[in-house]
């Protein structure tokens, strides 16, 4: 994962990729001086953005690795205003915050962009709730993730 994020960095800020002379090691003063042309790329590595991306990664590369049997039948129904729903733990979903609010639900099968509305959703569905109950707008949001696999019934 590490490699990824680097890689990205790199794409983003070229001057990453210039080589270090590790023959001057040997030279006086050459550990310090490779160590000063480390830095910029030890610095990005070290930021706050660089260490969310890398913590999605490595979100999405479990939701990846670990795919999910799903507990949709292959004769799904879509659930009706009243159906006790829930999300599936199965699943392997995760909510990212969206820097325009809202915010993202990645799972294996993909990303659903959520409006802060869906979220609050998102988050009453994690303990249980009908669509009724949800408020107007939600029989159409928990239809949609109950054909992807994301609700169950309880």
């Amino acid at each position: 994962m590490m490699r990824e994020l680097l890689e990205i960095l790199e794409a983003e800020n070229p001057s990453l990729r210039d080589s270090i002379p590790s023959w001057r090691l040997v030279e006086a003063g050459g550990t310090a001086a490779i160590a000063a042309r480390l830095a910029p790329a030890l610095a990005a590595l070290s930021s706050e953005a660089a260490l969310e991306r890398l913590a999605l990664a490595a979100m999405d590369r479990i939701t990846r690795d670990r795919l999910p049997l799903s507990q949709r039948s292959l004769a799904h129904r879509p659930p009706g205003a009243d159906a006790e729903l829930r999300l599936s733990d199965a699943m392997d979903h995760h909510l990212v915050p969206l820097p325009e609010g809202g915010g993202a639900l990645r799972w294996y099968g993909g990303v659903e962009n959520l409006s802060a509305t869906e979220c609050a959703w998102l988050a009453q569905l994690a303990e249980g709730a009908t669509p009724a109950s949800l408020g107007e707008g939600a029989l159409a949001f928990c239809q949609r993730l109950a054909a992807l696999g994301l609700l169950e019934h309880y």
